[in-house]
């Protein structure tokens, strides 16, 4: 898992910083999945992992 941007706690969330409970989410389905291939997703923003869960990728 590559993390490419910031990470903050929701009460000192700033412009550029992901919720560190909805990156942890995220990570955790990622290791519960136990896939034996891989797959990228760029998420440098709230934005990009919002759609990345909506999209059903993770």
């Amino acid at each position: 898992v590559k993390i490419n941007t910031g990470v903050a706690a929701p009460d000192r969330m700033a412009p550029g910083y992901l919720n560190h409970l909805d990156l942890g989410e995220a990570v955790a389905t990622l290791i519960e999945r136990r896939n034996t291939s891989h797959t990228v997703f760029p998420v440098s923003s709230p934005a990009d992992l919002k759609t990345v869960i909506l999209e059903g990728h993770l």
